[in-house]
């Protein structure tokens, strides 16, 4: 998906949304309610619900039936997660776009060939427009999931400890996560044209609609 600076809902940026979406947790179901949006965006409270419908009505939001919390009753609809990985830059020509799907494959293959990383990346899959017949293409849509080895945490501490020697410092428990957001910089290796997402996300995708489509096209067996 593209956007560009002139795209708006309800008289805001679409840019602006997506950097609002963006904050919300992309590590699994997510609600939130009128007053983040208010606050985010800096509007007053009559802007945010007039907003709020605006995105259920184009799907981008959807009421949350999951949990049924009076103060965070939405969650991003398939759209609204579209969205919060859309980008703005230049579209991509397709076969630029299966140059970089290979480069980031071949840097899978490196991740997992190296003993000294904690995971190991189990499936990566395309979905999205490259999956359709267009030639200029906005972002390659990936998603993957990985698996710990045996001795992960011993691998794990030393990635900690060789990322501080580098001059990164660690709060609180971040240190935890910093193998998983080594491993997702290394995939991304700073391509604008990539959209990464998690594999669970395109199951629950699939799960709530029948049309939407995806292709593994690596698979580590385990």
């Amino acid at each position: 998906m593209i956007i560009t600076k002139d795209q708006t809902i309800t008289g805001i940026p679409l840019k602006k949304i997506r950097d609002c979406f963006k904050k919300l947790s992309t590590g699994g179901y997510v609600t939130f309610g009128v007053e983040f949006l208010k606050d985010d965006l800096e509007i007053s409270k009559k802007a945010a619900n007039l907003l709020v419908q605006d995105l259920l009505r184009e799907k981008y939001i959807q009421l949350d039936t999951e949990h049924c919390r009076k103060e965070f009753p939405y969650t991003l609809d398939s759209k609204g997660n579209t969205l919060r990985n859309a980008s703005a830059a230049p579209p991509i020509k397709r076969v630029s776009a299966e140059k970089k799907l290979q480069d980031l494959l071949n840097r899978v293959k490196e991740y997992n060939s190296n003993p000294l990383f904690p995971y190991l990346v189990h499936h990566v899959a395309v979905f999205g427009s490259f999956l359709s017949d267009k030639q200029l293409l906005g972002d390659i849509d990936i998603a993957y999931d990985y698996v710990q080895k045996v001795n992960y945490r011993e691998l794990a501490n030393e990635r900690v400890r060789i990322a501080e020697t580098k001059g990164r410092i660690f709060f609180d428990l971040n240190d935890l996560f910093w193998p998983e957001k080594e491993l997702r910089l290394l995939l991304k290796n700073k391509d604008r044209g990539l959209s990464l997402h998690g594999f669970d996300e395109v199951l629950r995708l699939a799960e709530n609609n029948p049309e939407f489509k995806y292709k593994i096209v690596f698979e580590e067996q385990i």
